[in-house]
């Protein structure tokens, strides 16, 4: 997409691109949310494996996050599907067919935004409250409480997002090539930066 013109003001892409670049960009955004959804999946499953049997406040916690995000992530995944009829309004908003309101397409993103916020912090903080209860030595456990610690910065990523969205909603934006490279960046910065921290604990020293 960026290639076809994303990050340029809409008047210096050729009008012939335009079409392509959008299409390319609602390709990229199911990818983007399957590979966010899989990065916190593999590391809420790996404080359960973690978290004792006996724990279960812990555990209740932990799965509450898992279906949190599973059911927001389909709920978005399906209203993304459907925004238009037919899709490919999507990126030809020329063409005869129906789409969504911009409050009715808003709305499960905005849900999903805010179970995605409340998981990282929930991953953030039930690991530095269990490891500061466990006989660890003291390098272990700064060493985890330092790991989740960059699950800070993954919520910070996740409210800039955030407060990027409407430029995704406004449906009457007329320079959205410009408008959306921002958010373009950010969403695969979160990807990364989960990564990180689900790679981390893996590591010898910790």
């Amino acid at each position: 997409a960026f290639k076809l013109g994303l990050g340029r003001h809409i008047y210096y892409v050729p009008k012939e691109q335009i079409p392509e670049c959008f299409k390319w960009l609602w390709v990229a955004e199911p990818t983007n949310l399957f590979a966010l959804y899989a990065v916190r999946l593999s590391i809420t499953l790996f404080f359960l494996r973690l978290i004792p049997s006996h724990n279960t406040l812990y555990r209740r916690i932990i799965w509450a996050s898992v279906w949190g995000l599973t059911i927001s992530d389909i709920y978005v995944s399906i209203n993304y599907f459907i925004q238009c009829r037919p899709i490919q309004k999507v990126w030809r908003p020329d063409i005869p067919g129906k789409c969504l309101s911009d409050a009715a397409y808003a709305t499960p993103v905005w849900l999903y935004q805010a179970v995605s916020i409340l998981a990282d912090l929930t991953l953030m903080s039930i690991p530095i409250l269990m490891f500061q209860g466990l006989k660890l030595r003291t390098r272990t456990k700064i060493g985890f409480i330092a790991l989740c610690c960059l699950g800070i910065f993954t919520c910070a990523i996740a409210v800039v997002k955030t407060a990027l969205l409407p430029t995704l909603f406004d449906h009457r934006n007329p320079d959205k090539t410009w408008s959306l490279a921002q958010l373009c960046f950010w969403a695969p910065m979160e990807i990364c930066v989960g990564m990180i921290c689900g790679s981390l604990p893996c590591l010898k020293p910790l």
